[in-house]
This record gives structure tokens, sequence and C-alpha cells, in this order.
């Protein structure tokens, strides 16, 4: 990372927030840099650009051009989402990718942002709201296996946060991806894209009546967290690519993955 950018999140624990936004405020300017940093009501970070505005609980300084790419790496391996798509995206977390996909799907397409955590949804529709994507609609869900209430933990850092993790947590609403599908009107899914920390598995065990609508798929498996020690409830690779073929869908992986977390992430699309 940048030396600036940790001498910030050193910084960060010993004075205000807003003085550090005011300073890098001043710092971008001097650069001829359109980025400018703030503070809202809850205290999260708002990293304001011309394409978005991004809000999150840690410090967030990325460029809009450098999420695109990194959006583009991990999950366009198979399909980029055009103008007038429909897409899922499970998992939305803080609303980086949902930016990015507005963009592409423009005015007359949809995307369905959904994040199950409250504190990271709160940011995903303040993100949302400060960017004006209209064409968001921002949902407060898990995505499981039953229509219900899970769990989800409340970690320190929130992309860990998830509802197959052990210890404390907070209750969230659930529904079925046939449910949600069904409930969203839409004929078709041009990409649904999936990144819920494990709880993959029983989110596309959720997925059978609807399975026809939907044109790609990019999910993300989370084998190299159980490979890391995080337990083998995060070994999910194999049952959602059997899964994914019970479906009716070919299954393909990246062969050019750089990281174990890209080379997890299986693409699909009907056969």
């Amino acid at each position: 990372m940048p030396t600036a950018y940790n001498l910030a999140l050193s910084v960060q624990k010993i004075v205000p927030r807003s003085w550090i936004a005011f300073a890098g405020n001043r710092l971008m300017a001097a650069k001829g840099d359109a980025r400018r940093f703030g503070v809202d009501a809850a205290g999260n970070w708002v990293n304001i650009q011309p394409e978005g505005s991004f809000v999150g609980p840690d410090l967030h300084t990325a460029r809009f051009d450098q999420i695109e790419t990194l959006v583009g790496n991990y999950w366009f391996h198979e399909y980029r989402p055009q103008a007038g798509d429909v897409v899922i995206d499970v998992g939305a977390g803080i609303g980086e990718d949902a930016v990015v996909l507005s963009h592409l799907v423009g005015p007359e397409g949809r995307v369905h942002a959904i994040e199950a955590h409250p504190g990271t949804f709160g940011c995903l529709r303040s993100t949302v709201e400060r960017s004006n994507l209209a064409n968001v609609e921002t949902h407060a869900l898990a995505i499981t296996q039953d229509k219900g209430t899970v769990m989800i933990s409340s970690d320190a850092h929130h992309l860990s946060n998830s509802i197959v993790a052990h210890g404390a947590g907070v209750a969230v609403d659930a529904m079925n991806l046939d449910e949600f599908i069904e409930r969203s009107g839409h004929d078709r899914i041009d990409l649904l894209k999936m990144n819920i920390e494990g709880a993959e598995r029983g989110a596309m065990m959720g997925l059978q009546k609807q399975a026809g609508r939907v044109r790609h798929l990019a999910i993300s498996c989370h084998d190299f967290v159980a490979e890391a020690g995080g337990g083998d409830q995060f070994r999910t690779k194999d049952a959602v690519r059997a899964r994914l073929g019970e479906l009716g869908f070919d299954v393909t992986e990246r062969d050019d993955a750089a990281t174990p977390w890209e080379a997890d992430v299986l693409f699909a699309k009907p056969r």
C-alpha cells in the first residue's frame, strides 16, 4: 500500500477522521486529483468521485478506474455486462461492484444489490444514494437455501462477515434465489454474481425453478479460506460446481488466476 495510505491508517487512531479527510482533500486538490474525502454522520469514510461515492467503515482511497479494473478482472472473465442487462449482485458489500455494474448496464438496465449485514448494508445504501444510481435497487437480505432468519457474524473487518462463521452475530432475514428472482419480475437475469463468504453452497441449493432465467453466473467459492485454517465449512467449490452441473450449466474456471481467491471463482452458463 502507498506510504501515505499507511500513514493515514495510523493517524486515524489518534486524530478525528474529519481532520484526515480535510488534509486529504488539500492534497488531492494540489495534485489536481478529482477525489475528495469526507466522513458521514455514522463515522464512515466517504470517497467522493465523479463516477460515484464509496461509503465504508474502513479508509477507502481507490480511484474509480482502479475499482473498475479490479471488478472486471474478478467477475467478468466469461461475461461482461452490457447496456440494458439485469444483474443480481449477491453479497454486494459497500457497493463498489454495484457502482461499476450501474455504469455498465446503463439507464435501461437494472442491478439488484443484496447485502445481509446491517452495518454493511447501511454503507451500500449510502453508496448507491450518494452516487445517484437510479438503476440500482438495494436489498437487506441473506440469500440462503430456505426462507427465514439466519445469524451473520460481525467481524472487525466487514469483508469477512459470514453466516457460516462461528461466534456472535446478528439476526438477518433470509430468502432463496428462486423466490428473489420470481419477486424481481425479470424474465431473464443476465449475470448472477455471488460473494457471500462460504454461504454459496446453501445459496445455490435455493436455485431450482428459476435457474432457466439465468444466462451467466460468477460464484466466488472460499476453499482458500479453509486452506488458510478458516474451517471446512468454507470448502465449497466442489459442491457448488456439482450443483451448477445439476442445474444444467456448463462450468469453467480461470487458468490464469493470480491469487487463490481468483482461482476459486466458478463461471457458468446454460448448456
